[in-house]
């Protein structure tokens, strides 16, 4: 799991550069834009979303544990 969080992570970095390498741009594709910030904030929900498994799964083996 902490694996698929770092490629989300990175891909997520990848992302933001390459959405301002083409908002950098004098004449900047918005469509190829758009696509790029939706795809960044998929990541970002898919983050979020490995993240709180994460911490559910802590929680229950403390609770187990206790």
């Amino acid at each position: 799991m902490f694996a698929r969080l770092l490629a989300l992570q990175e891909r997520h970095q990848e992302l933001e550069v390459s959405i301002a390498d083409e908002a950098g741009r004098p004449l900047p594709d918005q469509i190829k834009l758009q696509g790029m910030k939706r795809a960044k904030l998929r990541l970002k929900d898919e983050i979020q979303a490995v993240r709180n498994a994460r911490l559910r799964r802590r929680k229950r083996r403390r609770l187990a544990a206790a």
